[in-house]
């Protein structure tokens, strides 16, 4: 019986178109797995909780301090066994309370940081935002209230989102929390920690002696206090004290909304620790810089 070739060649050919589109069709399911928009995962870092306090600049020719914008406070818990880095770039939207509707927030990161497997941790992110008013008619430059410019800023945020792109992790977090007074840290550009509960000790006693002169000056002027913090004879602080940089040689602060609270809290302080005014001047000289 003569050999039928076309049997075999049939057989090739089906053999061949089928493979062929075995192939086709798993590299067309490899693009589509691959260019398929990735999911966020949200059960890697979850957001406990959000903390807003003012920062502030220190303008040294009014001699004042002048309110630059809030620092957000996020304890992030890793939920994972593996370290967890929050990126610098890391991505921050708010979310209306009224709409629902997420709006990013020009947060910025100082530098990125690093949420260890089981734990958790602190992120902050910067936020500028001017506080003061301004009398077109008297050009006269008034101050809000912290807790007044907190509520224009976050009083119509229900939460945020964060995303970090580079490992497609979600973080959902919740309404924010003014901590106010004491959790308030004027800085400048130039560093020093000059607060009576930190810093070197000419500089804890140069702060009770600027609040020494302060009170005085606000209470008569009546700023930033209240009958509440009358009665108590200043503010009874909860947290780290505010700092500052450490002020030039024969500097003095005047009497200000923002720094007179800050001399409040010093000056209760100061008294709470018997850091009296006799006690500066047999300690300053000796440990002041030269």
């Amino acid at each position: 019986m003569p050999f039928d070739w076309k049997r075999p060649a049939v057989f090739g050919a089906s053999f061949g178109l089928g493979a062929g589109t075995i192939v086709v069709a798993a590299v067309g399911l490899f693009y589509w797995h691959s260019s398929r928009p990735q999911s966020w995962d949200a059960n890697i870092i979850k957001g406990l909780s959000v903390t807003v306090s003012q920062t502030f600049n220190l303008n040294e020719q009014q001699k004042n301090f002048t309110a630059s914008g809030f620092m957000l406070t996020f304890v992030l818990q890793n939920t994972s066994g593996k370290d967890f880095t929050v990126p610098q770039n890391f991505r921050l939207f708010e979310r209306s309370s009224k709409t629902g509707a997420l709006e990013e927030l020009n947060a910025k990161l100082d530098h990125s940081f690093v949420v260890p497997a089981k734990e958790k941790a602190e992120v902050h992110a910067n936020v500028e935002y001017g506080c003061s008013d301004q009398d077109l008619a008297t050009g006269k430059t008034t101050e809000r209230d912290g807790a007044a410019c907190f509520r224009d800023a976050f009083g119509g945020v229900a939460g945020f989102v964060g995303f970090d792109d580079s490992t497609h992790t979600r973080v959902d977090l919740p309404m924010p929390v003014f901590y106010g007074g004491s959790s308030s840290e004027p800085v400048s550009k130039s560093s020093g920690g000059m607060a009576p509960d930190r810093g070197k000790p000419w500089e804890r006693y140069a702060a009770c002696a600027q609040a020494t002169k302060l009170v005085p000056a606000c209470r008569e002027k009546r700023i930033a206090i209240d009958a509440a913090d009358a009665a108590a004879g200043g503010w009874t602080p909860v947290g780290p004290l505010p700092s500052i940089a450490t002020l030039p040689k024969g500097f003095d602060l005047e009497p200000g909304e923002s720094t007179c609270r800050m001399a409040y809290e010093w000056d209760y302080y100061c008294r709470k620790q018997g850091m009296t005014e006799d006690r500066f001047a047999e300690h300053a000289p000796s440990h002041s810089p030269k």
